[in-house]
């Protein structure tokens, strides 16, 4: 073969025969809705690996799902449930 060659090769690609299905499932996810816990576990594992100012873990608890923290000098009144029983 020489630089300015052109070669010419003569074949064929058959595709192959591709079947292909979907199947939609239209269930409810699965939620708990008879208990009403919460849990996180902060292992010292986590806060070490953490960019924490002081490597404490108190901030950690804010990102604790159902954690609500109320600003100091707030009024409970109407947050409580009542406790009159």
């Amino acid at each position: 073969m020489s630089v300015a060659e052109q070669a010419n090769l003569d074949f064929s690609l058959e595709l192959p025969i591709v079947t292909e299905s979907v199947t939609v499932n239209s269930q409810a996810a699965l939620l708990n809705s008879t208990d009403p816990a919460v849990s996180t576990i902060i292992d010292p594992q986590l806060v070490q690996n953490m960019p924490l100012n002081g490597r404490t873990f108190q901030p950690l608890i804010a990102l604790t799902p159902g954690v609500n923290f109320i600003p100091v000098g707030t009024s409970l009144s109407g947050l409580l449930p009542d406790s009159s029983v």
